[in-house]
């Protein structure tokens, strides 16, 4: 059944071709918020939208979904276009792959560390496992 909900918007910039003296200036950075009667399911949505609105609306999200998961496999360091179907292939929508460990996310940013950045941060290290001992 579907019911009212709170739905808030707020503009952080008008974009730099935005006359000075537009008047929407003054709403920048103001959140506002507006009442609206929204689906709680799929046959809701199909009901209030009809059917051809409510899929061409999921398909517009699976894709800038499925653009957004490519890119991060791009970004990979052992991409390969092959690895890139691969992973499109076995990808479902509204699911996250495995995370990384804290242990993998550190050893992931101290790769572009310099020697004396090294140094520093185990040094850090050091005193923070003395302080516990």
């Amino acid at each position: 059944m579907p019911g009212t909900e709170a739905i808030k918007a707020k503009i952080t910039s008008l974009g730099a071709d935005a006359p000075e003296d537009h008047p929407a200036h003054a709403r920048v950075g103001t959140e506002f918020e507006v009442s609206k009667n929204m689906p709680s399911n799929i046959d809701d949505a199909v009901e209030m939208y009809g059917a051809e609105v409510v899929f061409s609306r999921f398909r517009g999200a699976l894709v800038i979904d499925l653009q957004s998961f490519m890119r991060t496999q791009i970004k990979k360091k052992d991409f390969t276009d092959e690895g890139l179907q691969t992973a499109v292939d076995n990808w479902t929508p509204g699911t996250r792959g495995p995370g990384v460990s804290l242990a993998q996310k550190a050893e992931n940013l101290m790769a572009g560390m310099d020697e004396e950045a090294l140094q520093a941060l185990l040094a850090t290290v050091n005193e923070r496992r003395a302080a516990t001992d």
